[in-house]
Protein backbone atom coordinates (compact mmCIF):
# COMPACT_ATOMS: atom_id res chain seq x y z
CA UNK A 1 0.00 0.00 0.00
CA UNK A 2 0.86 3.48 -0.19
CA UNK A 3 -0.23 6.57 2.04
CA UNK A 4 -0.30 10.04 0.85
CA UNK A 5 -0.71 13.08 3.64
CA UNK A 6 -3.05 15.88 2.49
CA UNK A 7 -3.60 19.28 4.66
CA UNK A 8 -7.49 19.36 4.82
CA UNK A 9 -9.39 21.49 1.99
CA UNK A 10 -6.41 20.67 -0.25
CA UNK A 11 -7.50 20.23 -4.08
CA UNK A 12 -5.07 17.30 -6.02
CA UNK A 13 -3.54 19.15 -8.61
CA UNK A 14 -1.23 17.41 -12.21
CA UNK A 15 1.84 16.91 -9.55
CA UNK A 16 -0.96 15.06 -7.30
CA UNK A 17 -2.30 13.42 -10.80
CA UNK A 18 1.23 12.38 -11.22
CA UNK A 19 2.07 10.61 -7.81
CA UNK A 20 -1.20 8.69 -7.43
CA UNK A 21 -0.67 7.09 -10.96
CA UNK A 22 3.00 6.19 -10.08
CA UNK A 23 1.68 4.66 -7.09
CA UNK A 24 -1.29 3.01 -9.05
CA UNK A 25 1.12 1.68 -11.23
CA UNK A 26 3.98 0.30 -8.40
CA UNK A 27 0.74 -1.44 -7.05
CA UNK A 28 0.63 -3.69 -9.95
CA UNK A 29 -2.84 -3.88 -8.81
CA UNK A 30 -6.17 -4.00 -11.77
CA UNK A 31 -8.38 -2.21 -8.78
CA UNK A 32 -7.22 -0.67 -5.50
CA UNK A 33 -8.98 0.69 -2.38
CA UNK A 34 -8.87 3.99 -1.08
CA UNK A 35 -9.15 4.97 2.86
CA UNK A 36 -8.49 6.86 5.40
CA UNK A 37 -5.90 7.73 8.25
CA UNK A 38 -7.25 10.95 10.03
CA UNK A 39 -6.20 12.57 12.69
CA UNK A 40 -8.12 11.11 16.16
CA UNK A 41 -9.32 7.96 13.81
CA UNK A 42 -9.25 4.92 16.27
CA UNK A 43 -8.20 6.64 19.14
CA UNK A 44 -9.19 5.86 22.95
CA UNK A 45 -12.45 7.99 22.64
CA UNK A 46 -13.53 7.46 18.98
CA UNK A 47 -12.77 4.80 16.36
CA UNK A 48 -14.50 6.57 13.38
CA UNK A 49 -15.18 3.68 11.84
CA UNK A 50 -16.99 3.87 8.63
CA UNK A 51 -17.60 7.74 9.14
CA UNK A 52 -14.73 8.76 6.18
CA UNK A 53 -15.58 8.13 2.97
CA UNK A 54 -14.31 4.30 1.51
CA UNK A 55 -13.22 4.04 -2.24
CA UNK A 56 -13.35 0.23 -3.11
CA UNK A 57 -12.62 -1.04 -6.80
CA UNK A 58 -11.27 2.38 -8.06
CA UNK A 59 -9.54 2.20 -11.07
CA UNK A 60 -6.50 4.53 -12.68
CA UNK A 61 -9.41 6.75 -14.47
CA UNK A 62 -11.35 7.15 -11.30
CA UNK A 63 -8.39 7.41 -8.67
CA UNK A 64 -8.21 11.25 -8.42
CA UNK A 65 -11.32 11.45 -7.78
CA UNK A 66 -11.83 8.65 -5.34
CA UNK A 67 -9.07 10.26 -3.40
CA UNK A 68 -10.24 13.54 -3.78
CA UNK A 69 -13.78 12.21 -2.47
CA UNK A 70 -11.90 10.64 1.14
CA UNK A 71 -10.21 13.81 1.82
CA UNK A 72 -13.46 15.86 1.42
CA UNK A 73 -14.92 13.38 4.38
CA UNK A 74 -12.48 14.59 6.83
CA UNK A 75 -15.56 17.44 6.89
CA UNK A 76 -18.42 16.04 5.60
CA UNK A 77 -21.64 15.50 7.76
CA UNK A 78 -21.00 12.24 9.12
CA UNK A 79 -18.36 13.63 11.23
CA UNK A 80 -20.29 15.90 12.32
CA UNK A 81 -23.28 13.90 13.62
CA UNK A 82 -20.98 11.16 15.05
CA UNK A 83 -18.51 13.78 16.74
CA UNK A 84 -21.90 15.15 18.35
CA UNK A 85 -23.07 12.16 19.33
CA UNK A 86 -19.89 11.35 21.46
CA UNK A 87 -19.25 14.93 22.72
CA UNK A 88 -16.32 15.22 21.26
CA UNK A 89 -14.46 17.28 18.10
CA UNK A 90 -11.40 16.68 16.07
CA UNK A 91 -10.43 19.24 14.26
CA UNK A 92 -7.59 17.92 11.80
CA UNK A 93 -4.93 19.64 9.88
CA UNK A 94 -4.01 17.08 7.44
CA UNK A 95 -5.28 13.56 6.33
CA UNK A 96 -3.65 10.36 5.49
CA UNK A 97 -5.50 8.57 2.50
CA UNK A 98 -4.01 5.17 1.86
CA UNK A 99 -4.18 3.50 -1.06
CA UNK A 100 -3.74 -0.30 -1.36
CA UNK A 101 -4.43 -3.44 -3.72
CA UNK A 102 -7.86 -4.23 -3.39
CA UNK A 103 -8.55 -7.83 -1.77
CA UNK A 104 -11.28 -10.38 -2.13
CA UNK A 105 -11.99 -11.14 1.35
CA UNK A 106 -13.35 -14.06 3.17
CA UNK A 107 -13.67 -12.41 6.38
CA UNK A 108 -13.05 -8.93 7.35
CA UNK A 109 -13.28 -7.12 10.28
CA UNK A 110 -11.85 -4.54 12.78
CA UNK A 111 -9.76 -5.13 15.67
CA UNK A 112 -9.43 -2.79 18.81
CA UNK A 113 -6.76 -2.97 21.56
CA UNK A 114 -6.81 -2.15 24.96
CA UNK A 115 -10.57 -0.90 25.33
CA UNK A 116 -10.51 1.76 27.85
CA UNK A 117 -10.91 1.85 30.83
CA UNK A 118 -9.98 -2.34 30.86
CA UNK A 119 -7.09 -1.74 29.57
CA UNK A 120 -5.40 -5.19 28.39
CA UNK A 121 -8.61 -6.46 26.37
CA UNK A 122 -8.53 -6.78 22.61
CA UNK A 123 -11.61 -6.90 20.51
CA UNK A 124 -12.42 -8.30 17.14
CA UNK A 125 -15.22 -8.15 15.11
CA UNK A 126 -15.47 -9.91 11.92
CA UNK A 127 -18.19 -10.38 8.97
CA UNK A 128 -18.01 -12.63 5.71
CA UNK A 129 -17.15 -10.50 2.58
CA UNK A 130 -16.12 -6.97 2.21
CA UNK A 131 -15.37 -4.85 5.81
CA UNK A 132 -17.12 -2.20 4.19
CA UNK A 133 -20.70 -3.92 5.27
CA UNK A 134 -19.06 -3.86 8.47
CA UNK A 135 -17.87 -0.36 9.59
CA UNK A 136 -20.99 0.91 7.96
CA UNK A 137 -23.55 -1.30 10.18
CA UNK A 138 -24.77 -2.99 7.18
CA UNK A 139 -24.40 -6.44 8.35
CA UNK A 140 -24.75 -7.68 12.31
CA UNK A 141 -20.89 -9.30 12.82
CA UNK A 142 -19.42 -11.47 15.41
CA UNK A 143 -17.61 -10.34 18.17
CA UNK A 144 -14.53 -11.74 20.13
CA UNK A 145 -13.12 -10.69 23.57
CA UNK A 146 -9.84 -11.36 23.90
CA UNK A 147 -7.56 -11.22 27.78
CA UNK A 148 -3.86 -11.47 27.07
CA UNK A 149 -3.50 -14.21 24.97
CA UNK A 150 -6.76 -16.16 25.61
CA UNK A 151 -10.27 -15.37 23.94
CA UNK A 152 -12.73 -15.24 26.48
CA UNK A 153 -16.09 -14.61 24.94
CA UNK A 154 -17.22 -14.98 21.22
CA UNK A 155 -20.89 -13.54 20.30
CA UNK A 156 -21.46 -15.03 16.83
CA UNK A 157 -23.82 -12.21 14.75
CA UNK A 158 -26.21 -13.77 12.04
CA UNK A 159 -25.61 -12.65 8.77
CA UNK A 160 -27.43 -13.63 5.52
CA UNK A 161 -26.05 -11.60 3.20
CA UNK A 162 -22.46 -10.30 2.13
CA UNK A 163 -21.04 -7.88 0.34
CA UNK A 164 -18.59 -9.48 -2.54
CA UNK A 165 -16.61 -7.40 -5.74
CA UNK A 166 -14.53 -9.36 -8.59
CA UNK A 167 -10.92 -8.01 -9.96
CA UNK A 168 -12.41 -7.32 -12.79
CA UNK A 169 -15.50 -5.22 -11.73
CA UNK A 170 -15.87 -1.56 -10.51
CA UNK A 171 -18.91 -2.61 -8.65
CA UNK A 172 -19.68 -4.04 -5.06
CA UNK A 173 -22.78 -6.53 -4.94
CA UNK A 174 -24.79 -8.01 -2.16
CA UNK A 175 -24.95 -11.95 -2.23
CA UNK A 176 -27.08 -14.34 -0.17
CA UNK A 177 -24.88 -16.09 2.14
CA UNK A 178 -25.17 -20.13 2.75
CA UNK A 179 -27.75 -21.00 5.36
CA UNK A 180 -25.32 -23.78 6.91
CA UNK A 181 -22.83 -20.52 7.63
CA UNK A 182 -25.32 -18.03 8.47
CA UNK A 183 -25.10 -18.74 11.98
CA UNK A 184 -21.53 -20.03 11.96
CA UNK A 185 -18.27 -18.33 13.54
CA UNK A 186 -16.85 -16.30 11.24
CA UNK A 187 -13.04 -16.48 12.45
CA UNK A 188 -12.14 -19.97 13.88
CA UNK A 189 -10.55 -19.27 17.78
CA UNK A 190 -6.47 -19.50 16.44
CA UNK A 191 -7.22 -17.04 12.96
CA UNK A 192 -8.81 -14.37 16.59
CA UNK A 193 -5.89 -15.09 18.24
CA UNK A 194 -3.63 -14.65 15.33
CA UNK A 195 -5.54 -11.31 14.65
CA UNK A 196 -5.10 -10.22 18.56
CA UNK A 197 -1.42 -10.91 18.45
CA UNK A 198 -1.17 -8.80 15.05
CA UNK A 199 -2.57 -5.89 15.96
CA UNK A 200 -0.55 -5.64 19.62
CA UNK A 201 2.81 -6.24 17.67
CA UNK A 202 1.45 -3.43 15.36
CA UNK A 203 0.65 -1.45 18.62
CA UNK A 204 4.38 -2.03 19.46
CA UNK A 205 5.98 -0.42 16.30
Amino acid sequence: FVVFNYRIGHRLRRADADALAGAFDGLRATRVAVRSSGHGEDGVNAAYAGVFDTKLHVGPDNLVAAVQGVLESATGPRVDEYEASLSVHVAPEEMSVIVQRMVHSRVSGVCVTHIEPNGGITVVEACLGLGEALVTGLVDPDRYLIVGDRLEEVSVGYQARRLIGDEDSAETRWEPVPFHQRSAQKLTSKEVLEVAAGALEAQEI
